[in-house]
Formats: structure tokens, C-alpha cells, sequence
């Protein structure tokens, strides 16, 4: 963006008016012989009465310069009633910082005002303007560096364009102070600005052209014949008229500029059509050449050849001033793109419910396998009067209530997928389970899921979302929290309809401690944001409580006459269908389905589900002779669901009832849903006789032969689905604990029971041999062990099988549920029961594995730490030792934030109790120190980075000078320093303090793969304060520093960090080789990476080489940049949060592959 002004840093001469360099031009050609007398001003406001001889013949000349020009253009604009608002608006904005700085008085106009300064009342005024310029934009690198570039940029036009504004000072500080003002709101008007900039550009050339005209007219040339005098008047009044278009142009730019995007609207109700605008100066021109061409001589014409060859070579100087601010405008909008980006993320990352609370994959997985509806039916629901005005309307809520097993869930993700599709609107769902998957029956996690996706489809995220974000941590959301529904309205406010669709699914599977504030909740929503465009469907069965409170709400499927009838033909056209493909092949007559069709229609219980029990019932029963055996065993078959549950319970085999029941023991009792290989291993380690010498041993069979088993043993009961297992329905479940028509092989089938079974399996398996022989660490030995030697024993757990994993963790929760509170006489410590209960036991393996595991959760840490004694051995090193293993979750993304808060908490516990003399209280302070820092990343809480600096100087301050201990203590430190300087944009002083520490831990590291990461901090130091600053040779240092740190260790960080900053570089700059560079190594960092980093460097790759597409315009580069992100795609988890936005760019980058080869 070039700005039509000189910078006005420079001082310049105040001149009066009557000394203006002036040029000699006549007062407009007078058409009446009658002598009349000629009242002006002059541009100070004076009036100027000029009386002709009465002896003379033509009129005097009267003496107008650039200055004269620039102020009878300005009065017209003043003057008219179409523009006078336009000036004024612009006269007060002036007048304010014109009083601001003590210029004048308030009753004195502007122009007075600024043509009264003398030059050090001038340059007094600059210098106070420039400061107030400073302090606006000193806590904003963006807006420094766009005051940089509005100052390059005029600085350079200052030859071009001073001769038509330094003439006559109010014009030269007029717009000076406008760059001043508009400088400020510039980072905040990009798309503005780049919409005007080719009209302002065109504006800022034609004022030194129309400059070096009035010294023609000036000249020789013109001053005969008579012809020419007169003609000299018409030409001056077209100069005025298109100063008077340029002028309005400038303002116009001016008011769109400095007001808010919000208000841009608003204050351009008259002038929209910036192209109209220009096209207009451009016409005047026209005919201002007609005027010229028609009365010029050979003279004249050599003069214009000169003027059109110097005007050319100003207009290639705006052309390369134009060319370099359009990069650095680029640059700025990619930056803040970037940024809002990033934001994005964090929300999505803040908010993403907790992996240790719930598992996003076996959630995705229960969703994935309800079935889709059979073609024709769920008219009972879609085409109902009720349904259809909820879909119709912008707001409210329906309940959609039915016994189990009527295809509410099926209904719920038809729904979800259908309005996805078809309707612009975000549909955001969340579907309860009681399976065992942590927190699927948790409304605080339904909440965060729902925020999750919401702000995910957000095309931007306004002030209002980040203002409220900043207010509502993760684990603050509950369906009572008032910030959280504020949230959610603004959210919903930020997607691109401004509308939002809430599906929730099975009301009565959610927790029934918190299932009722979640319900007033929803209830309660539209009374609390009356204008939120919120609609909410909800499905359940009908229970009392819920009916009651949505009573007006409600489509009651199982009453409403029309939907029952409906749905009941669904059934029926469903089970017909079954029954046609179970016949196949068995020759059932058809009077033979028609009993079959006939005991569906009469039973109890006409739902879904109780038409697959029926199928699995005949599926029990076997290949039978004929026809009539099929009808004997269709009238036999269960009338209900209760009675299909006892049935196919009863017609288990004698000899698989053992194996089935303790199947049923652990599916009930486990932690989240087991894997196939994890249930044979558990089943098998029940199995005394054998003994297992390795991990292949467990396995008694193929995954398909055992997967094949279990559904022909207990398909009936259990669903697989993902290779996991599954109860086909809550009221499985319920039935088994019920002791109504329960088989006597199930008797005593109690939670307990389901515990103490899985306990065994996992206890069992520490007692491996291979387990025994792997050469696990006790506790004192671990904390003993180098860096090295712990690592090594913790890669040891990781490498062992799904169940030895689950059995590490696992353990302790299984066991301390067995025994129930009516057991009065068993020991209440759990160790100490463990010793009694099971002496043959390794309890001391078993407690150093959980620990240094890292696979604990914060659920199962909570019972080891309670569990422990107050006087047992080690009990500090072992609660110090659970807490590194937390920071080491916690650095690396794997916990959340429940998890930080409890390691923060397990940390300062060991601090609390190590004397202050203790070798080992700074390692401890460490863990505290990361573990606030992680949660400081996730959260944004300055309040935290202030806590983790202050626990990381007291462990500094612990450290004796020139121990190898301090190089990572100063490391850590400024980490911290580098994190709060990010939050706080602006803050250099922590910055210079972490490149101090840095700097220090380098002088006392002499470990090359140390110093190498020492180094890679360093560089990211100095790429910040190239951000903050603009300072080029700072981003030369970041990237001299992360090769070095590449040349020590091949560091995979560093080799990003280096193609980044040089692509940035290359924005900067506009340098190819900088950009060619880049993609040199960002292919070298992905040959550098292992799998769990593989994506984020082909991310990079793939962004450098659409940048070089975008230059070079070669194909090539386009081709293999959607190669990268399809790679980066493939490299990374379908549950990670970053998957979606991988996923979009690969999509944006197909479809500009697309419409290339289109074109083509």
C-alpha cells in the first residue's frame, strides 16, 4: 500500500503564501467585456481583493501555485454538500490531535492552524505524532512492521510527489498526519486496503504529472497568443476539478481506513464504487488532453515528450514501491491467517475432551457400527408433524422418547450424517454409552465434545469467542457453568450459517448423578439466549423425570397412535426381509414364515432389538429336517426380550459356560472395551495347566478363529466390532444382574465377581516367566538408573502385548474393586491385602512397573497413591517416580489436563516433603517446573508461566555453577521464558533473559546431542525476537544457529526450524534462493523423521512448495506439494486433532491441482 503523501520526518520550509514559488496563471477566461472586480483567499484564510486597471484590457495575472491548486480543490470538496461531511469528518479527526499536541486553539480552523507553525512548531508536531505512532504499535510486531513499510514506502515516493504537497505546507502535514493515523488501523484493514490499492496507486502517480503541467503553463509557450491566455484559464479550472477528484479519493481511502471493518459498511453509503471512482479522474483526464492536444505547439509538445519520459520513470519507481508492499501486505495477511489458525487449534486442543477420561477412537468406533435404517422406514419420526416443524424452525428443542431397541440411535446418526450433508448448518452430536469406555456416560465430556466441534467448524473465530475462551478452562465445563453456555452461544454465532444443530443421543445411558443439571441445562438454554439459533434433538427412553421436564417438547413414540403404527410396520418390513435371507436355502414354507411373522406381530416386545434376538435364537437352534420342525421352533421362540435373554442364556453349551461367563465377567469389569487378542490372553492366563514361555504362547488361536468363537458361543450377548467387544445393548447388561430367570451358571454374578476375575487374569500375568525374566527395574534401581538405563527399562513396557499394557495399569483398580464395603473383616489396605491375599504375588515389580510404565492414568494413579501407606517404605521415591512419569505424559501431549493438575499436585507433594538440603529437591522441582509449563501451553495461563518461573529459578538457585545438572535447568527455564513472551506478544526482556540462560547452558554442555538441543531453543529465541523486532540479521542467527544444532545431532526440529525460517525469510525478502533452500530442507527433514513426527514434516514440505508453486508458477511444485500433504495425512492418527486441517489442506491443494489440468 503506497500512500499519497511525502513522510513527513523531514523538516520543511514554511513559506507564505505570497512567496510560493509561484506560477502565473490568469483568473478563468471572462466571457463579459464588464470590468469586475476578483474576491478571494489565499490559503492562510486571508481575503485577497485584487482590482483591475481601469486602463488595462485583459485581466492581471493572478499568482497560483501547487499550493493554491491544492486548497481551491480542497474548498470546492468543503463546499459541496456531497462531500462537506467527508472533510469535516476529517478536519475533526486532525483538529483532535492537532489540541492532542497543543496546536492552536479549538476556535482556529486546521488549515489556519498548520499554516501558522513555524518549522520548529512543525517538526515539534512531527516529533509528537511520530511518538504517539510509537506507543501505539510498540506491543504489536505486525503493526510495527507495517508502520516500517508505510515509512519505506513514502519515504521512497518523497521525489515523486513532493512538489505537489510540500508547495504549501498544510497539504504536506495534512497527509503526513493521515499516514500517521492510518498506520495504527492499518494491520486491522488488510483486505481493505488491497481492494483500494490499485485505485490509490493511480491517484498517487497523476499528482507530480498535473505538478509539472502548471510550470508548462508557466512557460514561454503560453504566454501568446491571446488564444492561449484564455485557454489557460479552462486548464487551470480542470486542474482544480481533478485535484478536487484526487483529493476526495484520498479522504475516501482515509475514512474507509480508519474506521473499524466492522463500521466499513456503514461509513461508505455514498461511496462504494472505488473503480467508479478512479474510472471518473480517468475520464476528466480524457478530456483534460483535448483541451491540451488542441492548442499545443512543437515547443509545448517536446516539453510534454520530456515530462511523459520523467513521469514513466516515477511511475516504475511506484510500480517496484507498489510490487514490495504488496509482498509485505501478503506477508502480514499470511501471518495473521497464521495466527488465527493457531488459535483455532489451541481452542480445539483446549477443549478436546481428555484422552484419559475418554477414548475418542472407541467412542468413533460404537458410532461407526450402528447400523444404517433400512430404505423406507423411520417415516414414523421424519414425516411426523412435530419432527417436521423442529426441522423447519430456527430454534428449540424436540425429545424423541421410545422403549430400547426402537432405533433411536440408529435414527440419531441418520439424522446427524443427513443434516450434515444437506444443510449449510453445523451439526454437532454426541452419542451416550454406558460400554465401558471412560466418560461416554459423562455429560462434562459430551459438553467438551460438542464445543470441540463446534469451534472446529468455525470459519473464524471472533473477539467475543477468545474473550469468553479466555474465562472457561477445560475441566471448568459442567452443565451448570454459565461461561460455558456463553461459549457455546458465541461459537455458534462464529459458524458460517450462525446456526448450530445439537444431537444427543440415549439421555438415559448418561450418568444419573448428572444427568438432571444437564437437563435443565438444555431445557433452560433458549430462556437464557433468547436470539441463539440453537435447535436440539434429543433421544431417550421414557423415563418418568425426563418426559416431565419436556413435556412440551416430547414425541413419545411409544404413544403417539401414528408413529406406533408406523414404526411397527418398519419391524415388520424388516423382519420379513431377515427372514427371507435366513430361509435361503432351508425350504420353510411360507405358511411356515407366516408363523414366524405372526409371533413377531403378537409379541410383547416389537422393537429392533428383539427381532435380532430372534435371529440369533434360530441361529442357536441349528440346520433342521424340514418345514415343519421350523414351525415348531418359531412357536416355541421367545415372546419377549426378557425371554430372549433367558433363552439364549439357558442354550449356552455346558462345556463353554465357564469360559462365557468369565468372558462376561471381564467385558463387564474392564476399563474400556478389550481388544480380541486381549480377551484370549486374559481368558487364557484363567488356565493353570499350561505354562506360557512366551507373549505367542497366550494366544490359543488365530484373531478370526477367536473372534469366529466368540460370536457362535455368546453372539447373542456380545457384539465385535473394530476387533473390540461389545454388550449388543445396555439391557444386556442390565438383565445379567438381574436375578428374575437368570440360569444357575450365572448365579452370584455380581460387580465384585466381574473384578476379581479380571484382577486374576492381570496379576497372573506379572507372574509370567518371560515377565519375571525381562529384567524390569524395582523402584530403587529405576530412580538409581541414568537417563539411558531408564529409558531402556520404560521401552521394555511399551513393548510388551495389549494385555500386558492394559495388566501394568490395571491392576490396581481391578483389585481394589473386588471386595465390597460389606466385608468388614478384610484388611482395608490394598498392599497390605495383596501380601495376605496373595504372597506368591510380586508386588514390588508390580508397583515400580505402574509407576515407570508412563500408562497410568490419573483415575488409577489416584488409587495407588491412596492405597499407599504413610509409613511405607519409599514412599516418597515412589510418589516422586509416579510424578516423573506424569511430566513425561504431560511434555509430550499424551496426558490432559486433569492429568497436569494431578502431576502438578503429585510434585509439589514431593517438594513439600524433601528437605531443603536434599540432593534431590531440585530434580523434583523440575517435574513441577514442566509439568506447570505443559499445562501453561495448554491452557494460556499466564498465572501458571508465572508459577513455573518461579519453582525453575529456586532450582537454578539450587544448582552449584559448572554442574552438568544446570546446563537443563537453564534449558528449562528458558522454555518457560520463551512461553510467556509468546502469550505476552511484545515482551523481548524474557526473550534476552532465555538467550542469556541458553547461552550459559552452552558454555557448561559438553554432550553434542545436549548442546544440539540446547541449540535448537536458541534459534527459536532468536526467531521470536526477529518477530518482534523485523530485525533481518535476527533471523539469520536463528538460522545459522538451528544448522548447527543439525550438524551435532541431525536434529529433525532443527531441519524444520531452518526450512521455516527460511521460507519466512523469503517473504521478507523476496529472495527465490531463500525459498529453494527451504524446500532443500524441508525434504531433508523428512528423511530425517521417524513415524510419530513424519507428518509435521511433510506438513512443511507440502506448505514451501505451494509457496514455489505460487512464484514460479511451475506445476511441478503443485503436483508434489499435494504428494507431502497427502503424506502428512497418512502419517497421522484419524483422532488426532490436527487431523481435520491436514485432511482441508489436502483438499485445497487437490482442487487448485484440479482447476489447472482444467485449464489446461
Amino acid at each position: 500500500m503506497v500512500f499519497c503523501t511525502c513522510w513527513p520526518f523531514q523538516k520543511t520550509e514554511k513559506t507564505k503564501a505570497s512567496s510560493h514559488s509561484p506560477v502565473t496563471l490568469t483568473e478563468p477566461y471572462a466571457h463579459s467585456e464588464e470590468k469586475h472586480s476578483i474576491s478571494t483567499k489565499n490559503p492562510t484564510g486571508e481575503d485577497i481583493a485584487e482590482t483591475p486597471n481601469a486602463e488595462d484590457t485583459t485581466d492581471p495575472p493572478i499568482q497560483l501555485g501547487a499550493g493554491d491548486i491544492w486548497y481551491h480543490a480542497y474548498e470546492n470538496l468543503k463546499n459541496d454538500e456531497n462531500t462537506r461531511e467527508l472533510v469535516e469528518e476529517y478536519e475533526r479527526i486532525l483538529q483532535q490531535k492537532l489540541e492532542k499536541n497543543n496546536v492552536g486553539s479549538s476556535s482556529t480552523s486546521v488549515v489556519q492552524k498548520l499554516a501558522d507553525l513555524s518549522d520548529g512548531d512543525r517538526e515539534a508536531l512531527f516529533n509528537a505524532l511520530i511518538q504517539q505512532g510509537v506507543e501505539k504499535t510498540e506491543k504489536s510486531a505486525d503493526r510495527r512492521r507495517t508502520m516500517t513499510i508505510i515509512a519505506t514506502s513514502v519515504q521512497r515516493t518523497q521525489s515523486v510527489v513532493s512538489s505537489a504537497l510540500l508547495a504549501y505546507p498544510p497539504a504536506s502535514i495534512a497527509w503526513g498526519m493521515t499516514c500517521l493515523l492510518l498506520g495504527p488501523v492499518f494491520t486491522h484493514t488488510a483486505q481493505q486496503v488491497e481492494a483500494r490499492q490499485s485505485g490509490l496507486k493511480y491517484v498517487i502517480s497523476r499528482f507530480p504529472w498535473y505538478v509539472r503541467l502548471i510550470d508548462l503553463l508557466n512557460s514561454e509557450t503560453w504566454k501568446t497568443p491571446s488564444v492561449l491566455q484564455g485557454l489557460k484559464g479552462h486548464i487551470q479550472s480542470e486542474i482544480i476539478g481533478l485535484y478536487t477528484k484526487l483529493i476526495e479519493y484520498q479522504l475516501q481511502s482515509f475514512r474507509s481506513y480508519y474506521h473499524p471493518v466492522s463500521s466499513f459498511g456503514k461509513n461508505l453509503v455514498k461511496w462504494d464504487d472505488w473503480e467508479g471512482m478512479v474510472q471518473s479522474i480517468k475520464d476528466m483526464e480524457t478530456q483534460f488532453h483535448e483541451y491540451i492536444s488542441a492548442y499545443t505547439t512543437s515547443a509545448a509538445q517536446e516539453f510534454f515528450r520530456s515530462m511523459a519520459s520523467a513521469i514513466e520513470e516515477q511511475t516504475d519507481l511506484l510500480r517496484h514501491i507498489g510490487e514490495s508492499t504488496d509482498r509485505q501486505t501478503t506477508l502480514l495477511e499470511d501471518q495473521k491467517k497464521a495466527a488465527a489458525v493457531k488459535q483455532k487449534e489451541n481452542l480445539m486442543m483446549k477443549y478436546k475432551p481428555d484422552p484419559s477420561r475418554f477414548s475418542l477412537e472407541i467412542y468413533e468406533d460404537y458410532v461407526g457400527q450402528l447400523a444404517r435404517p433400512y430404505n423406507g422406514t423411520g417415516k414414523g419420526v421424519l414425516e411426523h408433524e412435530r419432527f417436521s416443524a423442529w426441522v423447519s424452525g430456527d430454534e428449540g428443542i424436540l425429545v424423541l422418547a421410545a422403549h430400547p431397541g426402537t432405533g433411536k440411535s440408529v435414527l440419531a446418526k441418520y439424522l446427524v450424517e443427513k443434516m450434515s450433508e444437506s444443510s449449510p448448518i453445523t451439526v454437532c452430536s454426541f452419542f451416550f454409552k454406558d460400554n465401558n469406555n471412560k466418560g461416554q456416560n459423562k455429560p462434562r465430556v459430551a459438553l467438551s465434545k460438542i464445543l470441540y466441534e463446534a469451534i472446529k467448524n468455525c470459519n473464524q473465530l471472533t473477539a467475543a469467542v477468545e474473550d469468553k475462551a479466555n474465562r472457561l478452562d477445560s475441566h471448568e465445563i459442567h452443565p451448570h457453568s454459565r461461561v460455558y453456555w456463553d461459549l457455546l452461544d458465541a461459537v455458534t454465532h462464529s459458524t458460517p450459517s450462525r446456526r448450530l444443530i445439537l444431537v444427543i443421543d440415549a439421555l438415559d445411558e448418561c450418568d444419573s448423578e448428572q444427568r438432571r443439571a444437564l437437563l435443565q441445562a438444555l431445557r433452560d438454554y433458549r430462556l437464557l439466549y433468547p436470539t441463539s439459533k440453537i435447535k436440539i434433538l434429543l433421544t431417550t427412553r421414557p423415563m418418568p423425570n425426563i418426559l416431565e421436564m419436556f413435556a412440551g417438547s416430547l414425541l413419545n413414540m411409544d404413544d403417539d397412535p401414528v408413529c406406533r403404527e408406523l414404526i411397527n410396520r418398519d419391524i415388520i418390513a424388516v423382519s420379513k426381509l431377515r427372514l427371507e435371507r435366513f430361509a435361503e436355502g432351508k425350504e420353510i414354507w411360507e405358511s411356515t414364515k407366516r408363523v414366524f411373522l405372526d409371533r413377531i406381530t403378537a409379541g410383547n416386545d416389537r422393537t429392533y432389538l428383539y427381532v435380532d434376538l430372534m435371529f440369533k435364537y434360530l441361529e442357536q437352534q441349528g440346520r433342521q429336517r424340514n418345514s415343519k420342525i421350523w414351525d415348531q421352533k418359531f412357536r416355541e421362540s421367545p415372546t419377549d426380550l426378557r425371554e430372549a435373554y433367558a433363552t439364549l442364556l439357558s442354550g449356552v453349551s455346558a462345556d463353554h459356560r465357564t469360559e462365557v461367563r468369565r468372558m462376561l465377567e471381564i467385558v463387564m469389569a474392564a476399563s474400556r472395551p478389550l481388544t480380541l487378542q486381549e480377551m484370549d490372553v486374559a481368558l487364557a492366563l484363567h488356565d493353570a495347566d499350561h505354562d506360557y514361555e512366551t507373549e505367542d504362547d497366550l494366544c490359543s488361536s488365530s484373531s478370526e478363529m477367536f473372534k469366529n468363537w466368540v460370536l457362535e458361543v455368546c453372539g447373542f450377548f456380545l457384539d465385535i466390532y473394530n476387533g473390540r467387544i461389545y454388550f449388543i445393548h445396555l439391557t444386556a447388561k442390565e438383565h445379567l444382574f438381574s436375578t428374575e430367570d437368570r440360569p444357575t451358571w450365572l448365579d452370584a454374578f455380581t460387580i465384585e465377581a466381574c473384578h476379581r476375575t479380571l484382577a486374576k487374569s492381570c496379576l497372573a500375568y506379572f507372574s509370567l516367566p518371560f515377565i519375571q525374566q525381562e529384567g524390569f527395574m524395582n523402584i530403587k534401581e529405576f530412580i538409581q538408573a541414568d537417563d539411558l538405563d531408564q529409558q531402556l527399562c520404560v521401552e521394555k513396557c511399551e513393548r510388551q502385548s495389549e494385555f500386558g499394557n492394559y495388566a501394568f495399569t490395571q491392576w490396581v483398580v481391578h483389585s481394589s474393586n473386588s471386595y465390597g464395603v460389606e466385608e468388614p473383616d478384610l484388611e482395608p489396605n490394598l498392599f497390605t491385602r495383596f501380601q495376605n491375599l496373595h504372597p506368591e504375588f510380586p508386588l514390588t515389580l508390580a508397583m515400580a512397573i505402574f509407576c515407570y510404565s508412563r500408562a497410568s492414568s490419573e483415575v488409577e494413579a489416584r488409587v495407588f497413591v491412596n492405597a499407599l501407606p504413610s509409613g511405607y517404605p519409599r514412599r516418597i521415591e515412589i510418589i516422586s517416580l509416579l510424578a516423573k512419569s506424569f511430566s513425561f505424559r504431560c511434555v509430550t501431549g499424551v496426558s490432559g489436563l486433569l492429568e497436569l493438575d494431578y502431576a502438578v499436585e503429585l510434585g509439589k507433594q514431593t517438594v513439600d516433603e524433601t528437605p531443603q538440603d536434599d540432593p534431590m529437591l531440585a530434580s523434583r522441582l523440575e517435574i513441577v517446573a514442566k509439568c506447570l509449563h505443559a499445562k501453561a501451553r495448554m491452557t494460556g495461563s499466564v498465572s501458571t508461566l508465572d508459577e513455573a518461573i518461579q519453582i525453575a529459578n529456586r532450582m537454578v538457585d539450587l544448582i552449584p555453577a559448572g554442574d552438568p545438572c544446570l546446563s537443563m535447568a537453564l534449558h528449562l527455564r528458558s522454555k518457560v521464558l520463551i512461553e510467556r513472551s509468546r502469550q505476552a506478544k511484545g515482551n523481548l526482556d524474557d526473550v534476552n533473559t532465555a538467550i542469556q540462560d541458553l547461552t550459559q547452558a552452552l558454555d557448561i554442555t559438553t554432550d553434542d546431542k545436549r548442546r544440539s538441543i540446547v541449540l535448537n531453543t536458541l534459534s527459536l529465541c532468536f526467531y521470536k525476537r526477529y518477530r518482534e523486532t523485523d530485525r533481518i540479521e535476527e533471523l539469520d542467527e536463528a538460522i545459522a544457529t538451528a544448522e548447527e544444532s543439525i550438524s551435532l545431532n541431525g536434529s529433525l526440529a532443527s531441519a524444520n526450524n531452518v526450512a521455516l525460517f527460511l521460507r519466512i525469510k523469503y517473504k521478507a525478502t523476496g529472495n527465490i534462493e531463500d525459498l529453494d533452500r527451504a524446500v532443500e530442507e524441508a525434504r531433508k527433514a523428512v528423511t530425517m523423521s521417524s513415524s510419530k513426527d513424519r507428518s509435521l514434516a511433510f506438513t512443511n514440505l507440502a506448505s514451501i512448495l505451494e509457496a514455489r508453486f505460487d512464484l514460479t508458477k511451475d506445476i511441478n511444485n503443485l503436483h508434489h506439494a499435494v504428494v507431502a500433504a497427502q503424506s502428512s495425512v497418512d502419517a497421522i492418527p484419524k483422532e488426532h486433532y490436527m487431523y481435520p486441517a491436514k485432511l482441508k489442506r489436502l483438499q485445497r491443494l487437490r482442487n487448485r491441482q484440479d482447476e489447472l489440468m482444467q485449464s489446461d
